[in-house]
């Protein structure tokens, strides 16, 4: 929780504050405070601390406690109104902060004998089967500043109180502000740093489970074990609208459906089947930083149409400072690092990797110890070949990161960080139908920040004096590396190198300019080659053909093939005798020995053990196997600890992710198997590794970030932990389900670069490196075609190229329709 703690600035080094300052704690969300989000996986969290200011106050802080009794006596009256357990479809999201004129009597009385900080905690929660776009907020536009319906953004009662904190400081009663945002949702930047509100310090904290109290208290004073390191793993924007995802999320009805398509599910309950209801992705693969930090490059290099007003919020020409705010990995450190020359790349003796090293150093100046993040970019050519065959490549995508040790003032450390060959191939759905590398200068470049990367590699190449006075860094060519690629290579990634078996197009039925089923619909997806004619501006689809309404229907015969027999049921062998499950445990995937094992089922166990789920899975009497319980994650075990006396609920996954630190995730992931096993727990609906599509993502607390990588190797650190306890997970939602408005039965499209180098990147990295074990497939459809029986996903993808031999298992069924 503290080293995924990011501080976003921290001007006159406000923080962090020194044993016994006296602090002034505002805001509700202090008291009604968000440990994580709603729906299946929310938890009963009960906090290590009680209160906040208890746990402060066990930091050695003077706490205004009459200020804080207050809050507490206003909390019931305040509560934000939001019910995401009994109502879920009806249930809408509301700040309702305490205005400054329930407090300002007490506020003036008291603030001046605790004058060293005014902590301000603002909170907003998301959660299941609604996204908290601005048609899911119930309240007025002028609640919002800027008369906006927007929940991410200040309401006027918190930029209320805010101006109250900034008018005592005028008056000499304050030192200084410091605002706490507890939110797994990123808060988007348009007023909250505007000078009426004289915010000196801010700290995002996301939503740290039971220890939030003690993350909060430690990264303020920084007394604790542990050190405030974390970065952002989404970018943080001036405006969320400005992404260009918002265009095509929400809700979208066919403008015409064929009546061979049923919708008698149609009714407004929780588990409406929504087969009335598509999204498509027309923004590609420029999705959170690719897209900022690609239209950045452009705009520097004068390409693309990239300063046209089409995209930017102000209704103005576009420019990077006034879109974002605080860049993907970007945070601050009490310490002050220092990077040493230049970057040192190697290649691997094997000839598949490069290893990219810095030494990083604590300065012997620094007041602190900290730790640091090595962030490894890489961009690629952006060719003719790419433009005219619709492939996209953005600026830069992050391709390996590693974290240093706690140092201390005057210490350094080398970090190494390893990026195979690989990841320089790029997915050509509209030519050869496969991973082609492209000849061409590819650089690798590290930074600390995707930003800082990028200006890092603009300052290695040759730019016109016109093109550098549009940069807004100076950039350090040192920090970045040139590869050159000499040949087109259309074959080394065309088949898998876990399989063996050819690599191609399994998901052409989710593209809508490739689908048989949208012929004449065909959509424009956004291009760097002209970001104004291609600026999403929303897609209007219709289900009428035939083949929509063929693929949009849940059942379909299973037609024998040619050859096939049916299995034995019921026979135990001679030469093998009586088998059991756990004598098989050790023998490998393929040993005959399991065909043997699964004729001796009955064909009723074997249904049964197919089909029969929620919070338990099937065993089998006849080969001895137990079945087990099964539980929700991705927080935590929904059972009471019992040496605790309550649930013990981790870090959401975005705090996770912002830890950037892989092998503590790998603890947190053995914890988490340890708490199953101490509750009897075989099985858990985790973890969450679906895409920040957008800011507005209801269930982007349950997933890590907008990138597929560090989500990814977040992943593979957790179920490592995990499964190193025998636990088997459940990886959701597989896949392609990044929204949960209509997410029973949304019909989803998208371009296949996009799917396999973002949506579906997590899933791959933690199978192909973790060999994880199981997956839960999603509601929604690829294309037209339900998830949960998407050939092309689960046969062709999961299982043929990435060699998957775990279990996939749907999610809920929910109603007669699944």
């Amino acid at each position: 929780a503290v080293e995924g703690s990011v501080l976003l600035w921290n001007d006159g080094d406000a923080l962090p504050l020194a044993k016994g300052d006296g602090v002034s704690v505002f805001g509700v969300g202090a008291v009604n405070y968000t440990y994580l989000g709603l729906g299946s996986g929310a938890m009963n969290a009960n906090p290590v601390e009680g209160s906040l200011v208890t746990a402060l106050r066990g930091a050695g802080l003077s706490v205004n406690m009459k200020l804080f009794t207050e809050y507490s006596s206003l909390a019931s009256k305040y509560k934000g109104r939001v019910n995401g357990i009994d109502n879920w479809k009806t249930s809408k999201f509301e700040v309702n902060e305490a205005p400054w004129s329930e407090v300002s009597a007490v506020a003036n009385q008291t603030v001046g004998n605790y004058g060293d900080a005014a902590v301000m905690v603002i909170t907003r929660n998301a959660g299941e089967d609604q996204d908290i776009q601005s048609a899911s907020v119930n309240t007025y536009p002028d609640e919002y500043v800027g008369g906006e319906k927007n929940y991410l953004e200040l309401t006027v009662e918190e930029a209320g109180v805010l101006k109250g904190l900034n008018e005592l400081k005028k008056a000499g009663k304050l030192e200084n502000i410091v605002l706490v945002l507890n939110t797994a949702n990123p808060m988007q930047f348009q007023n909250i740093r505007s000078a009426e509100y004289g915010v000196d310090a801010c700290l995002w904290v996301g939503m740290g489970g039971n220890l939030s109290f003690v993350q909060i208290a430690d990264v303020l004073t920084n007394t604790g074990d542990f050190v405030l390191s974390g970065r952002t793993p989404d970018t943080l924007a001036v405006n969320n609208y400005s992404a260009p995802s918002y265009a095509n999320f929400g809700d979208f009805t066919w403008s015409k459906l064929s009546s061979g398509v049923d919708t008698s599910h149609e009714y407004e309950q929780r588990y409406a089947t929504h087969n009335t209801k598509y999204i498509a992705y027309q923004e590609g693969v420029y999705v959170g930083y690719r897209y900022y930090e690609t239209r950045y490059e452009d705009y520097v290099l004068g390409n693309g149409n990239a300063a046209d007003s089409a995209g930017a919020t102000d209704g103005k020409g576009w420019a990077y400072s006034e879109e974002v705010a605080f860049p993907f990995g970007y945070g601050e450190s009490y310490a002050d690092f220092e990077y040493g020359d230049k970057i040192e790349v190697k290649e691997s003796e094997d000839k598949k990797s490069y290893e990219i090293s810095l030494t990083i150093t604590n300065s012997k100046d620094s007041k602190y110890a900290g730790k640091d993040v090595l962030q490894v970019y890489l961009q690629k050519p952006y060719t003719e070949y790419d433009e005219k065959n619709g492939i996209e490549k953005p600026a830069v995508e992050l391709v390996g990161f590693a974290k240093t040790e706690k140092l201390q003032p005057g210490d350094s450390q080398t970090l190494t960080v390893t990026v195979d060959k690989e990841d320089f191939r790029t997915y050509d759905a509209y030519g050869k139908g496969t991973y082609i590398l492209e000849k061409g200068d590819y650089y690798l470049a590290v930074g600390t920040d995707a930003h800082d990367a990028l200006n890092n590699v603009l300052a290695a190449k040759k730019l016109t004096q016109e093109q550098k006075a549009r940069m807004d860094g100076a950039g350090n060519g040192n920090f970045a590396y040139k590869i050159t690629v000499e040949n087109d290579d259309y074959e080394t990634y065309s088949v898998s190198a876990e399989t063996g078996k050819p690599i191609a197009n399994r998901l052409s039925d989710a593209d809508i300019n490739l689908y048989e089923g949208t012929k004449g619909q065909e959509i424009t997806y956004l291009s760097r080659k002209d970001w104004k004619a291609t600026w999403p501006k929303g897609v209007t689809l219709e289900c009428t053909s035939d083949a929509m309404v063929r693929d949009m229907q849940y059942g379909h015969e299973v037609k024998a093939a040619e050859g096939d027999e049916m299995p034995v049921y019921g026979k135990v062998t001679a030469e093998e005798g009586q088998l059991s499950l756990a004598m098989l445990m050790e023998l490998p995937f393929d040993s005959p020995k399991w065909d043997n094992l699964l004729d001796q089922m009955t064909l009723e166990e074997q249904q049964w053990m197919c089909s029969y789920g929620l919070k338990f899975f099937a065993g089998a009497s006849s080969v001895d196997a137990p079945g087990g319980l099964s539980i929700d994650g991705p927080g935590g075990v929904k059972v009471n600890n019992p040496t605790i006396g309550t649930q013990m609920c981790f870090p959401s996954p975005v705090v996770m992710a912002a830890t950037w630190n892989a092998p503590l995730i790998e603890d947190l992931g053995e914890a988490f198997g340890l708490e199953a096993l101490h509750a009897g727990i075989s099985l858990v609906y985790a973890p969450g590794a679906n895409i920040h599509r957008s800011p507005y993502g209801g269930r982007n607390w349950e997933y890590y970030s907008e990138d597929g990588v560090l989500s990814g190797e977040m992943l593979c650190a957790e179920i490592t932990g995990l499964q190193s306890r025998g636990i088997i997970v459940m990886t959701k939602h597989f896949a392609i389900n990044d929204q949960e408005t209509n997410r029973y039965g949304v019909a989803t499209f998208f371009n296949e670069q996009s799917a396999r180098e973002i949506y579906l990147k997590p899933f791959e990295i933690a199978i192909r490196e973790g060999n994880m074990n199981g997956v839960m497939t999603s509601f929604n459809r690829i294309g037209c075609t339900w998830s949960g029986a998407h050939k092309g996903l689960l046969t062709d993808i999961l299982r043929d190229e990435w060699n998957f031999i775990g279990i996939a298992e749907t999610d809920a069924m929910s109603g007669g329709t699944y």
